[in-house]
């Protein structure tokens, strides 16, 4: 799939990095499948927004082999993405609340 730089997309968040109060990325899956770390790191207000509706929502702490340790979310949040280059990187734009 080609996407265009500024086009975004939704993805599915299936985990965050980083301390449950201030995530430093979001693990997200694609429509399409793939799955990519969120880069660059978010900022602290989307951090902020990320740990307020992941409350609640976040699993224990497991090691993923690409990339290490990750809460995953029992309950997955939607959000809106730019992907962009080769390889893909995934810049996370917001949550969706839908």
């Amino acid at each position: 799939m080609k996407y265009r730089r500024g086009d975004t997309v939704d993805a599915t968040v299936r985990a965050v990095t980083g301390p449950p109060a201030r995530p430093r990325a979001v693990v997200l899956e694609l429509d399409d499948g793939r799955v990519l770390l969120s880069s660059p790191p978010l900022s602290p207000l989307q951090s902020r927004q990320v740990a307020e509706l992941a409350a609640g929502r976040l699993g224990a702490p497991v090691h993923d082999p690409q990339y290490g340790d990750v809460r995953p979310l029992t309950v997955p949040l939607r959000a809106e993405v730019t992907v962009t280059g080769r390889p893909p990187a995934a810049l996370f734009v917001r949550l969706r609340g839908d």
